[in-house]
């Protein structure tokens, strides 16, 4: 449904003077497609009262992309280094903050990670005994695989707090949409989609890097993200091209990136492949500016967020073929069959070798990428708010 611009200012002012407590309490390393959701979300709402619920790490990731807040803190380690021991600090912090906090009218809830939502829950608990009427807004972005038993198990603890307690939920694909109502068993009208946006006028004035790659990776250095495929996938793009070079950019943890070298190593591919870490500023985009192709071999997504970058930065995408990137991105990625290391290089290699094929490709996510904004993102998450603070009332 199209709204009217009056409808939109009206509905805007109105979530903008509420109050709010946003969780970004599971914030690990880099930024995500969910942390840059947030962040964007509250810059562009910049509401009257906002408190975040975070660690030291996730203040300063949000102070450093522009988002003002008051900022409760749970735990203040410099570095991610065990997820479990640190997610259950941040749980314990996390609730002894929200026994503290002045109710919201808003809890917006970054993820469905537990260091999120058992402090939500507890604020939304707390307001219940109150009597007051406080809106539980669960964000969600895909369902876990099985094969990640721990994350997995988490979410399915998750899935049941935000059945019982939250009171609308959103993602970011019809896809996830479908596939949260059936694992959470909540209805499909208590969630809503809206799909993550770029910022097409800044990255159309992102300039290419001196530094030039055959090809970009950027995202987390996760299991998940196929990080662990690029070097046997590049092997075989070098032994047709030489002198193809590969840049990883993002953050993980030691055992991943001592994982990823050694696998970089063995393969001889210590002059073709760079892990560059974590990039700031618009470096990493200024390099798959200045690529060839982006590579995004994830074995699972909500939506693609760094696709949908690459794509407005006009450089063509290969990745598998993903249920999702069908929903979102059409025809637009080069997609390899899943997992198939060898399909996947050789469109790599289809790519890189013929000027005419890159143009198609890029010019077809150019298209796709226009149509991902992020104003009418921040507009579709106001309307659902105010919708769900609408039925509480």
């Amino acid at each position: 449904m199209v709204m009217k611009q009056s409808e939109v200012l009206t509905e805007f002012q109105a979530a903008k003077s509420m109050s709010y407590v946003g969780f970004m309490n599971s914030y690990s390393d880099g930024i995500s497609g969910g942390d840059f959701a947030f962040i964007d979300f509250f810059k562009r709402l910049n509401p009257v009262e906002l408190t975040i619920v975070t660690s030291e790490m996730g203040r300063k990731l949000c102070q450093k992309n522009g988002l003002s807040a008051q900022f409760v803190l749970t735990t203040k380690e410099t570095h991610f280094l065990n997820p479990v021991a640190t997610y259950l600090k941040r749980i314990v912090f996390g609730v002894l903050a929200s026994i503290r906090l002045k109710c919201p009218q808003v809890i917006y809830v970054s993820s469905d990670i537990l260091p999120d939502v058992i402090p939500a829950v507890v604020i939304k608990v707390i307001a219940k005994i109150m009597g007051k009427k406080v809106l539980f807004f669960q964000k969600s972005f895909h369902v876990n695989s099985n094969g990640r038993k721990i994350s997995s198990r988490a979410q399915k603890i998750s899935f049941y707090l935000i059945r019982k307690f939250s009171d609308h939920v959103t993602t970011c694909s019809p896809l996830s949409q479908r596939e949260i109502a059936l694992a959470a068993s909540i209805s499909l009208d208590k969630i809503s989609v809206t799909l993550l946006g770029v910022d097409l006028a800044a990255l159309s004035a992102i300039e290419p890097s001196a530094m030039k790659y055959s090809a970009v990776y950027l995202a987390r250095l996760h299991e998940s993200k196929g990080v662990l495929d690029l070097p046997k996938m590049w092997r075989l793009v070098v032994d047709r091209i030489p002198d193809a070079r590969l840049a990883v950019i993002g953050k993980g943890s030691l055992e991943i990136v001592q994982t990823l070298r050694q696998e970089i190593d063995g393969l001889g591919l210590h002059e073709s492949i760079d892990i560059l870490g974590y990039l700031e500023g618009t470096k990493g985009q200024e390099l798959i500016r200045a690529s060839q192709i982006f590579v995004s071999p994830s074995h699972e997504e909500g939506f693609g967020l760094a696709i949908a970058e690459a794509m407005a930065l006009r450089v063509p995408v290969v990745a598998f073929s993903l249920p999702v990137y069908k929903e979102v991105f059409s025809d637009a990625i080069l997609s390899a069959r899943c997992f198939d290391i060898v399909e996947f290089s050789k469109n790599c290699l289809d790519l890189l070798s013929n000027d005419n094929l890159r143009e198609h490709y890029a010019q077809k996510g150019w298209e796709v990428a226009k149509r991902l904004s992020l104003e009418e993102a921040t507009s579709t998450e106001v309307f659902a708010i105010m919708k769900g603070i609408q039925r509480i009332s």
